[in-house]
């Protein structure tokens, strides 16, 4: 398929998709997220050297936060499937603002009473298992729960794109501006706690905007809509009449109106050799 046209049918889905309400919300409020809260990896890594880690010791703490994103992984699947996803985005952004506070204490040594090195071990990959947990993992089933069929590829790509972009780019930038007033550099490290306050400080920002995301009893709504599309789509002899039924009973039909998808108040169904007419 030329460049022009599949672009062009890719930009149509994502359109089709971000009809969806509550979809372009929970993108955005996962973006926001991503964005406002800034990124001092780079810095930890430059205070880290200063404070006489090893590359080894620095390897290993990346290899554990590998270990603790699977845990983190596990830890949903296990324990978070059934809660309200709006709960666990506000644990999530509690480990957020937890884990800026442990970068407080480790650049100011209040490491109770442990190694700089064993500090960072535990904590931060106790609070990288927790964030994973309830922000990664919830983000993206969450999205998977609201994208409507046919069009799955292209808002993976776009909502993988702009997640990237914000947590990657923008909140670098977001650091590079408020390190202006600062002025933190690879040799001049004394400043860097002022720089993890603003941290602490706007991680609380992103808890105002819960509203974003989507209930439990709106995603059902849009769960049932999917499901009826499904359905539809199908051929007629693949058609399971049965579950079609208690679908579209059970469709809301201001939601499927604002999907951009028809939902008669009425269906014909065969039933035992006869034609039946259904109502809501």
């Amino acid at each position: 398929m030329p460049f022009c046209i599949r672009a062009k049918k890719n930009f149509n889905e994502i359109w089709q998709g971000l009809k969806i309400r509550e979809l372009y919300r929970s993108i955005f409020f996962v973006c926001f997220m991503g964005a406002i809260i800034p990124n001092v990896e780079t810095y930890m890594y430059f205070y880290e050297r200063k404070q006489g880690f090893t590359f080894m010791q620095i390897g290993l703490l990346t290899t554990f936060s590998a270990v603790a994103i699977i845990a983190g992984s596990m830890i949903y699947s296990l324990f978070l499937t059934r809660q309200e996803t709006k709960c666990l985005f506000a644990v999530g952004l509690v480990m957020a603002i937890l884990a800026a506070a442990l970068y407080l204490m480790f650049v100011t040594e209040t490491t109770l009473g442990l190694s700089p090195f064993l500090f960072m071990a535990i904590f931060n990959s106790i609070d990288e298992s927790l964030y994973n947990a309830f922000v990664n993992m919830t983000g993206s089933i969450l999205n998977t729960k609201l994208i409507p069929p046919n069009v799955e590829a292209s808002i993976y790509s776009m909502k993988a794109g702009l997640v990237n972009f914000c947590f990657l780019f923008v909140a670098s930038w977001n650091t590079l501006f408020w390190n202006k007033f600062f002025e933190v550099t690879e040799d001049n490290l004394n400043d860097l706690w002022k720089l993890i306050v603003v941290k602490l400080c706007l991680s609380f920002v992103p808890l105002g905007f819960l509203w974003l995301v989507p209930s439990r009893e709106e995603q059902t709504k849009i769960q049932t809509v999917v499901l009826y599309m499904q359905e539809s789509e199908k051929k007629e002899e693949e058609r399971d009449y049965t579950r079609m039924i208690e679908i579209w009973c059970e469709v809301d039909k201001n939601v499927a109106q604002r999907m951009g998808v028809f939902v008669s108040d009425h269906m014909f169904v065969s039933l035992g050799g006869t034609q039946k007419s259904l109502y809501t």
